[in-house]
């Protein structure tokens, strides 16, 4: 293999992303796996990788790599995110909740954020937090009204005044 560099390895990297999106898993695995014998990316790379196990629905093999991206980064808002998908299919709801709690103390500007913890408190049955994150979240992003009038994670609070009141149109 030719002499890798970051630029190289960063081309890789989104190869792999675009055969993820995709569905080339094959495809995507390979430049991941160049990418890996590199020192280049950390981050980058076991977030992809993370992205790739969850795209199989190997769920505990992306909560592995995506913790490991959390543990390089903290507060990274994408590992949050692809762990607390990650736990919630893996039965863990309350690691789902704990990883985005988490993070958005430390990103309070992250509506997506805002939205799945929303998702997640929902399917825990905890009202009051749920409708203060979607309500949250459609304030800041206001497409989340619409995501969240389909979005099955809800289906608990359908008949519920204050859920329809925050989903509604021009609130």
């Amino acid at each position: 293999m030719k002499e890798a560099t970051e630029a190289r390895v960063r081309r890789w990297l989104i190869e792999a992303e675009g055969y993820l999106e995709l569905g080339m898993y094959r495809h995507a695995r390979d430049r991941l796996e160049r990418a890996d014998e590199t020192d280049f990316l950390p981050l980058e790379r076991d977030l992809l990788w993370g992205e790739y196990y969850r795209s199989l629905g190997q769920h505990y093999m992306a909560i592995e790599k995506f913790e490991i991206a959390r543990r390089r980064k903290p507060y990274d808002v994408r590992a949050a995110i692809g762990l607390g998908w990650s736990y919630k299919r893996t039965g863990r709801l309350d690691l789902a909740i704990e990883s985005l709690e988490r993070c958005l103390a430390a990103n309070p500007e992250e509506a997506l954020l805002f939205y799945n913890l929303a998702c997640y408190y929902s399917l825990a049955g905890m009202r009051d937090k749920m409708l203060a994150c979607l309500r949250k979240a459609v304030a800041m992003h206001p497409p989340f009204r619409k995501a969240a009038s389909s979005e099955s994670d809800f289906d608990a609070y359908r008949d519920d005044a204050e859920f329809l009141e925050t989903i509604r149109e021009g609130i």
